[in-house]
């Protein structure tokens, strides 16, 4: 028994423009400033991981400890509100003494945090955010020996933009 599909024309063209559609959905160019100029990401020769404002909004990423769920390597901790731990593929600081200062870099909007209990921001109306990994003191100082973290603001605009969220639960909740 011989089965024999045969296909239009028509048929065959609109499933090559379904496919190119969805690849070229799929491949959207991610353009980031790790080195300190605009640049396509896979042209960047750094283990970095990327997010836009609308990814970081689509993925529920509220604050800082938020992104080690999804970038590899990177574990942010807290022993109480004021004490917040950074490492990055293992390499970090447990030292709240005065003097000492981090293995992992924060900048938000290229100004650097010092402390680690500043680092736990809040990531509300942002444009994108760079996690490096690896050593990064050529660009951005001393105190990026295992890597950064780039959090960039969204721009103010003419117009006039409002963010709600709203919640609700049951049980005291």
């Amino acid at each position: 028994m011989t089965i024999c599909f045969r296909f239009s024309p028509l048929l065959t063209a609109l499933i090559a423009l379904q496919s190119l559609q969805l690849n070229a959905a799929a491949l959207e160019e991610v353009i980031v400033t790790a080195q300190k100029r605009a640049e396509s990401a896979q042209d960047v020769l750094i283990a970095i991981t990327a997010f836009s404002g609308d990814a970081i909004e689509n993925r529920n990423i509220f604050s800082a400890k938020d992104l080690q769920k999804f970038t590899p390597g990177l574990r942010i901790a807290q022993q109480d509100a004021s004490k917040t731990f950074i490492r990055m593929r293992g390499v970090g600081s447990r030292k709240f003494d005065v003097g000492s200062e981090g293995s992992v870099g924060v900048f938000v909007d290229e100004l650097y945090l010092p402390r680690f209990s500043n680092a736990d921001i809040g990531l509300l109306d942002l444009q994108r955010v760079e996690v490096l990994r690896g050593p990064q003191g050529t660009l951005f100082g001393r105190n990026t020996a295992a890597g950064a973290i780039s959090v960039w603001t969204r721009r103010p605009s003419q117009e006039q933009e409002a963010y709600l969220e709203a919640g609700a639960g049951n049980e005291d909740s």
